[in-house]
């Protein structure tokens, strides 16, 4: 029977309540998960991919709810905080150095547009039309003014992943995604067990499967997002609330 052995394990952790977003730094090889609860709590945990241990664990704000995480590059890690309750509108900009563990800098007024190789792409949030500035991504200091005309000049950082080709149908076992890396194929697909339907995760090489895992057990409909790949790593969320790394 193929097992989990078969790579080397870098990261299984599981969260408080289910995991929101995962943000990806690519400089520095750090995974940075959100984590939200039914109790109206928000949790931040960071894994240093590089040196395999954790930046942060359970990492809060004094809001405990109304923030969430905009993006990270070369360390530091910066979070948004939302209008009110009922609106999806952004507001702020606290940006954390998670080796240090310390605010860098932080600005209420502003708003995150994009985190782009040369700095932060933002904007006042009390002024309109929008003006766009250019933030130093580690101070926080006007770099410059950026007419709306210039901003393709300031392109957003991304990230290095492969994601899975998807395959929908209505027949909830019919659908799967699948990416072939190396001589590696990935596949996360729906077995159907006896009354139950199981969302699992295998991994074949030439043919021959040599891995499965369970994302998700007794299952009601088709999850989108499933896994990628990160660096030659096997990123995946198992029961929504665990952070699962492989080295493949």
């Amino acid at each position: 029977m193929p097992h989990k052995d078969t790579f080397k394990l870098l990261l299984s952790e599981k969260v408080k309540g289910i995991i929101w977003k995962i943000v990806l730094d690519d400089m520095e090889q750090i995974l940075l998960v959100e984590s939200r609860t039914e109790q109206k709590e928000v949790y931040f945990y960071a894994f240093d991919l590089k040196s395999n241990r954790f930046l942060m664990k359970e990492k809060t704000f004094e809001e405990k709810w109304l923030i969430g995480i905009s993006g990270i590059h070369k360390g530091i890690a910066y979070f948004y905080a939302f209008e009110n309750e009922f609106s999806p509108g952004r507001k702020g900009i606290i940006a954390l150095n998670l080796y240090t563990q310390q605010i860098a800098w932080e600005n209420y007024n502003y708003v995150l547009e994009r985190i782009s190789k040369d700095g932060i792409l933002a904007y006042n949030a009390k002024i309109q039309p929008k003006r766009f500035e250019l933030l130093d991504a580690e101070t926080g200091l006007l770099l410059k003014n950026v007419r709306q005309e210039e901003i393709y000049e300031y392109p957003m950082v991304n990230n290095a992943i492969k994601i899975p080709e998807s395959h929908f149908e209505d027949e909830i076992t019919n659908n799967f995604q699948k990416l072939t890396i190396n001589d590696l194929t990935v596949k996360a697909s729906y077995l159907k067990t006896n009354n139950s339907v199981n969302h699992i995760l295998e991994i074949f090489k030439e043919g021959n499967l040599i891995f499965t895992d369970y994302l998700f057990t007794d299952i009601q409909k088709v999850a989108p997002d499933t896994f990628f790949v990160w660096f030659n790593k096997l990123v995946y969320i198992r029961d929504k609330s665990e952070i699962v790394v492989y080295l493949l």
